[in-house]
């Protein structure tokens, strides 16, 4: 049994096997990695994107209301 299996660990095909599973799951690992590390980048960009647009819609509403307040006051006067 321990001849058999100290043979099978020198045969060529068991050593090509071994190495290819390696060499795919290490690549499957590390593409999931990198997919994930890319997936957290866009996450943190999307986020300060909608910060940005929300400042920004913001600064527009108050720009908006004072417009509106001083047309008021216009229209009052008239």
């Amino acid at each position: 049994m321990k001849k058999s299996f100290s043979r099978l660990l020198e045969s060529n095909w068991f050593i090509t096997l071994t190495a290819t599973l390696i060499g795919v799951f290490g690549a499957m690992f590390l593409s999931e990695w990198v997919s994930e590390r890319n997936l957290n980048d866009q996450k943190k960009l999307a986020s300060i994107n909608i910060l940005k647009e929300i400042e920004a819609n913001q600064e527009n509403l108050v720009a908006s209301i004072k417009d509106h307040e001083e047309l008021r006051a216009i229209m009052n006067f008239l």
